[in-house]
C-alpha cells in the first residue's frame, strides 16, 4: 500500500498513477470495496447496504453518484459489481 493515502479507518484512497499489482497483491485476500466517487463515502454508508443484492448496490451507486463499485467478500471468489446506469448508459449488472 505504498503511496495509499489514508481518508479514514480502514479505507485509503490510491493513487492515480498506481500500479496493478499493487492493487492485486492487496486486494486478492478479499473483504475489500472498490468504488470511483468524485467526493468520499463513509464506511457507515458502505456498511449499511447489502453487497450480496444487486438491487442494494444499485441504489447505493446511484443514490451516491458513484461511477462502479465493485465489492469482494471474504475468499475474494464472489464479486459485486455494479455501474451507475446515469453515467454509462447501460442497464446490465452482474
Amino acid at each position: 500500500m505504498a503511496n495509499w493515502e489514508p481518508i479514514a479507518p480502514n479505507m485509503w484512497r490510491f493513487p492515480e498513477k498506481c500500479e496493478q499489482i499493487d492493487i492485486h497483491e492487496w486486494t486478492q485476500v478479499g473483504n475489500w470495496i472498490l468504488y470511483s466517487c468524485a467526493h468520499y463515502i463513509s464506511y457507515d454508508v458502505l456498511g449499511a447496504c447489502d453487497l450480496r443484492k444487486a438491487s442494494h448496490v444499485l441504489q447505493l451507486v446511484t443514490d451516491n453518484d458513484m461511477s462502479f463499485l465493485v465489492a469482494a467478500f471474504h475468499d475474494n471468489t464472489l464479486w459485486t459489481v455494479a455501474v451507475n446506469p446515469r453515467l454509462s448508459g447501460t442497464h446490465e449488472y452482474a
